[in-house]
């Protein structure tokens, strides 16, 4: 009878252990699938939903997302600044004309006050060849002195 009890307490640690470890490998099973469906850090999966295409991104750090926050409330601020400036500023046509009756009656310092060149010596240089040996040389080559 004591031969029965052992062997029967036996096959129950033995049926014990195997309960046990079938129940850790459907628990390693189940960890993989978890791991191989969700993204590792930094990879982008792209999915198709309703014939968009959605981008999801994966687990991003606590830091670098507060960082981002924080630089988007700085561009969003520095936006509504020059949006309150702009509000603030006169229309722009005020200011062309202002600057037109400024300068309307006064000559472009850059440009010339006479109409002819300054030295009369220079408007050879871009006058027409008249007659010359040479104007029959160049009218064989086909130029535009002759």
């Amino acid at each position: 009878m004591r031969g029965e009890a052992n062997g029967e307490e036996e096959q129950r640690r033995n049926h014990l252990r195997e309960d046990a470890a079938a129940e850790e490998e459907e628990e390693g099973q189940r960890q993989r699938a978890q791991r191989a469906a969700r993204p590792a850090s930094g990879q982008q999966r792209m999915a198709v939903g309703g014939g968009a295409a959605m981008r999801s991104v994966g687990y991003v750090g606590k830091h670098r997302l507060s960082a981002a926050i924080a630089r988007l409330d700085q561009e969003l601020q520095s936006l509504q600044d020059e949006l309150n400036e702009l509000e603030t500023m006169e229309p722009a046509s005020a200011a062309c004309q202002e600057v037109i009756t400024s300068t309307e009656g006064k000559p472009d310092p850059l440009l010339p006050v006479t109409s002819g060149p300054e030295n009369a010596s220079w408007e050879r240089w871009f006058q027409r060849v008249r007659s010359s040996r040479s104007n029959k040389w160049w009218a064989s080559k086909g130029s535009d002195f002759s």
